[in-house]
């Protein structure tokens, strides 16, 4: 697969660049914290680790890292379809990238796309307060229908990517996620946590505990969820610690702990 040639894309080279041509208040808007690169190469290999990996979905592409990520090392072809609001930030992704497969569209994931499925979900999402949506209950009866969940206006905008992207894993399919783990110990969290355990496809949770700074300040509590939708039951959930990014590739595990206990640490 071919992107665009340039120096450096492969890195958080395009991030930076971004970063001193637009506003911080612009940032903010969009909630564009972006991923360190090494964290997500890593999160990359888990999508396309899994050899049936055909089609891929990133429902917060920013500058699209993790599809770069992924075409970095790519020996396959991949489907890769990518949601961003900010047109302005969609316009310097489509700059960097450049493929007849790679599908890039300028609307909300939260609107569209649920009859779709993926072999792979990959995504650092928006950190906003859903409350300020102004079709939040719309789309909370989007939830309530097609999942079951009773979800309020409190629900952290992160977990409802979460929630729909797990929804939308083909059998044998793999979800990387981005995101805070504070939810899973928060009131709001209490039916995510359960849909969560019910639904058995969550494997690991990498928790940082970095000294050094990788982060945007937003990105400082993330942790890195990996679900595998293969139908294993009573699947352990295994929480793993790590101090530094190239601990990644030799992780410290933590003693797995079950399901029923998500969340209880």
């Amino acid at each position: 697969m071919e992107v665009l040639s340039g120096s450096n894309i492969f890195s958080n080279n395009p991030e930076k660049e971004y970063a001193t041509m637009v506003s911080l208040e612009h940032r903010q808007r969009f909630a564009q914290f972006f991923t360190p690169y090494p964290i997500a190469k890593f999160m990359a290999n888990w999508i396309t680790s899994n050899p049936n990996c055909q089609t891929i979905l990133d429902p917060a592409l920013g500058l699209g890292v993790f599809v770069r990520a992924i075409l970095e090392d790519a020996d396959k072809r991949y489907y890769i379809k990518g949601y961003e609001t900010d047109s302005l930030i969609l316009d310097k992704a489509k700059s960097i990238i450049d493929n007849q497969e790679i599908q890039l569209l300028n609307k909300d994931y939260m609107f569209n796309d649920w009859g779709n499925k993926y072999d792979g979900i990959i995504a650092n999402p928006p950190y906003l307060k859903f409350h300020d949506y102004s079709d939040k209950n719309e789309i909370l009866k989007e939830f309530h229908s097609r999942l079951g969940l009773v979800l309020t206006g409190f629900t952290n905008l992160y977990t409802l990517f979460l929630l729909k992207s797990i929804h939308q894993l083909n059998e044998g399919g793999r979800a990387a996620y981005l995101i805070p783990s504070e939810f899973l110990n928060s009131d709001y969290g209490k039916n995510v946590k359960k849909y969560l355990i019910k639904d058995k496809s969550l494997r690991k949770v990498i928790i940082f505990d970095f000294k050094e700074n990788v982060f945007d300040d937003a990105l400082t509590t993330a942790s890195i969820f990996l679900f595998e939708n293969n139908n294993k039951q009573n699947a352990a959930v295994e929480f793993i610690t790590i101090k530094t990014i190239d601990e990644l590739y030799q992780l410290k595990t933590i003693p797995a702990e079950d399901n029923e206990n998500l969340g209880q640490k």
